[in-house]
C-alpha cells in the first residue's frame, strides 16, 4: 500500500466512525416549496423557490463543495409533460470546516433557498404537480450524518385562457 492509499483508508475509517457515532440517523430537512405567482399561464416562465431549514444549526455541503469526499447538495426535478426546468440556482456558499475535513468545505445553511425557473408549454392546462427530491448531507464541525433524500413538490395552478 502506498501512503495515499493508507491516508484514504484512514479517512474513510474516520468517516465511518463519525457516521456510527451519529447512530446512522439521517437529519430531516424541512422543505417549503413556493411559486412566486399563485396563478400561472400556459407558455410563460414561472419562478419558484425551495426554502430549506435544517435543525441544530447544521449545514450541508454546497452543490459544488470543493471536496470529493463530501456529498454535494442536489435538487432533482421530475418535470411532467408541459413543464421544462430552465434553471436551478443554488445559494451562495461559505467556507466552513466540517467533520473529517482538514480544509474548509463550501457549505450552505442552516437556512437557505434554492431558486428554480420553469417554462410552461403553450399547451399546458389544468393543475400540474412538479415533484422534486433534495439530496444532502447534514454536517457540523464534529459530525457528518448519513446522506438523506427528501421529496417535495410544487403545484402549478394554470389560469384558464388569458385572464
Amino acid at each position: 500500500m502506498n501512503v495515499r492509499t493508507i491516508r484514504l483508508a484512514l479517512f474513510a475509517g474516520s468517516f465511518l466512525v463519525s457516521a456510527t457515532a451519529a447512530q446512522a440517523q439521517t437529519i430531516a430537512a424541512d422543505l417549503k416549496p413556493a411559486i412566486d405567482s399563485p396563478r400561472v399561464h400556459a407558455g410563460q416562465a414561472v419562478k419558484a423557490r425551495l426554502t430549506v431549514h435544517l435543525p441544530q444549526n447544521l449545514v450541508v455541503p454546497s452543490d459544488k463543495p470543493g471536496s470529493r469526499f463530501m456529498v454535494a447538495t442536489l435538487l432533482t426535478i421530475e418535470a411532467p409533460a408541459g413543464v421544462t426546468v430552465s434553471g436551478i440556482t443554488y445559494p451562495r456558499s461559505h467556507q466552513t470546516l466540517l467533520a473529517g475535513q482538514k480544509k474548509p468545505t463550501l457549505a450552505i445553511g442552516p437556512d437557505f433557498t434554492i431558486l428554480v425557473q420553469f417554462r410552461l408549454a403553450p399547451t399546458a392546462a389544468g393543475n400540474l404537480s412538479v415533484p422534486a427530491r433534495l439530496r444532502y448531507q447534514a454536517c457540523n464541525a464534529s459530525t457528518c450524518y448519513p446522506p438523506a433524500t427528501v421529496s417535495t413538490q410544487w403545484t402549478l395552478h394554470l389560469a384558464g385562457g388569458h385572464d
